[in-house]
């Protein structure tokens, strides 16, 4: 068997690589095309989205704004505090930690208590320095 290294190039094979490489620039020039299709048919698609999204919102977003404001309207008519009192009850007897409901308020507000706990407990001393408390035993 012949190196290959060493094997001479013949016109056939020179043939073979440039008719290999036309057929690789044409098969190139395709997906360019599809390329391109695709990118115009997707923008044409986000336009069209972005069209049907507008006027949707357009439309609904009044009645939507309306109904949750009643929502709310009536959740803070119907809210109580009374009707929490025991639970009130249970947390200060147990011990109130803020500590333990950090994530929940940094998740709910993105507020961190720990960031501020000097700040807090200068509000809370202003707080109680002027109020009158009256315990009943």
């Amino acid at each position: 068997m012949e190196n290959l290294n060493t094997a001479p190039i013949t016109e056939n094979f020179m043939d073979a690589l440039i008719a290999e490489r036309d057929a690789f620039r044409v098969e190139r020039d395709e997906m360019k095309d599809k390329l391109v299709r695709a990118c115009r048919f997707a923008e044409r698609d986000a336009k069209l989205l972005e069209e049907q999204r507008s006027s949707w919102l357009s439309v609904m977003s009044d009645p939507i704004r309306e109904m949750v404001k009643k929502e709310l309207a009536d959740l803070m008519t119907d809210f109580d505090i009374a009707d929490y009192t025991d639970e009130i009850k249970d947390i200060a007897r147990d011990g109130f930690d803020i500590g333990d409901y950090e994530d929940d308020i940094k998740d709910t507000v993105d507020f961190t208590a720990s960031d501020y706990t000097t700040e807090i407990g200068d509000v809370v001393r202003d707080i109680l320095r002027d109020a009158t408390i009256k315990l009943e035993v």
